[in-house]
């Protein structure tokens, strides 16, 4: 399986996060500061920001697939990861 097979596929919309803190505390604010965004943004709430204490960004991915589409090249995926995982442990 090729790097590019291991990754699921994408919903027509997802919208990725990472958040890293130097406390808890940090990534309770910004996870609430984020949700606001979003809110206020829709699908142009990308962003990233760093500083002392921690850092975030947003990323929102788009591509153009029903759900059908999607559920048809998830099944593939999932049954390309199994018969991988059958290989690896023969």
């Amino acid at each position: 399986m090729t790097p590019e097979q291991e990754k699921p596929p994408q919903h027509a919309f997802e919208v990725r996060i990472s958040i890293g803190g130097d406390d808890w505390g940090y990534i309770l604010r910004t996870v609430d500061e984020l949700a606001e965004h979003i809110r206020d943004h829709g699908a142009e709430c990308g962003l990233s920001s760093g500083g002392a204490g921690g850092c975030h960004s947003v990323d929102i991915c788009e591509r153009e697939v029903t759900p059908q589409q999607y559920h048809d090249e998830l099944q593939a995926w999932v049954e390309c990861l199994g018969q991988s995982r059958k290989e690896q442990a023969a």
